[in-house]
């Protein structure tokens, strides 16, 4: 959805709000000689003055190529820049396509590819298969390096994936569901401050383990079996910005 440089602010009088707003998104509006689309209306404050409705709301408009007329310099000067490492790759192929050029193009279109040092790399490939105890201080590296703000696509919950999959029997996938199933509470924890989420990831794999124990849970699948005990027995609580 493409907004307009601006809002338009109207307070309207004497007709009820959802007539109003049927009224509005049925025309075209103009502002300052240009024609624009309307595509929505928030409804900011309905009062009442005089026994006459007044209805105060933001408009949100959409200019089309016809409107904005692009000329050659607008063209030459448009900038594409979404994800431009990971575009000139794929822009660079020549040869069949295979499941990883497919994986790779899916996670372009949503944003979602991730390129990680090498130095990251190394301090993740130091995580053996047969490590039986978590090393606190490896994962606080490899958390500092993951979470920090120049690595993009990464977060708390797409970190633990990462070490979850390097080793299953000491890392456990962090994400909304499992956290309040043992928790009782929402998961939140400040972007900015790395520290605070290593604190907390490691906090969550003793009490993960702990349930696993009482429970007789096979640790590898814990994360699995919680997320969907949580999914079921709580199918009625929304999530966290879901």
């Amino acid at each position: 959805m493409i907004l307009a440089d601006r809002r338009v602010y109207l307070t309207l009088g004497g007709l009820l709000g959802a007539r109003i707003l049927a009224f509005l998104q049925s025309i075209l509006i103009n502002i300052r000689y240009i024609t624009i689309r309307l595509i929505n209306c928030d409804i900011l404050s309905i009062t009442l003055d005089n026994n006459e409705l007044i209805l105060t709301t933001n408009i949100y408009i959409m200019r089309t190529v016809e409107d904005v007329l692009p000329s050659d310099v607008d063209i030459k000067d448009i900038k594409y820049n979404y994800n431009p490492e990971l575009t000139s790759s794929l822009d660079a192929i020549d040869s069949d396509f295979n499941q990883d050029i497919i994986n790779e193009i899916v996670l372009w279109k949503v944003n979602r590819y991730a390129k990680i040092d090498d130095y990251t790399l190394k301090l993740i490939n130091q995580i053996k298969k047969t490590d039986k105890v978590v090393d606190a201080a490896l994962t606080g590296d490899i958390f500092l390096k993951l979470l920090h703000k120049d690595q993009k696509g990464i977060r708390l919950p797409m970190a633990s994936s990462i070490l979850r999959f390097k080793n299953p029997t000491i890392y456990q996938i962090i994400d909304q569901r499992v956290y309040r199933f043992l928790y009782g509470v929402e998961l939140k924890y400040s972007l900015n401050d790395i520290n605070s989420q290593i604190v907390l990831y490691l906090d969550y794999l003793k009490k993960l383990r702990y349930y696993c124990d009482i429970y007789k849970v096979d640790f590898k699948q814990a994360d699995r079996i919680f997320y969907a005990m949580d999914k079921h027995f709580n199918s009625d609580t929304k999530l966290n910005g879901y």
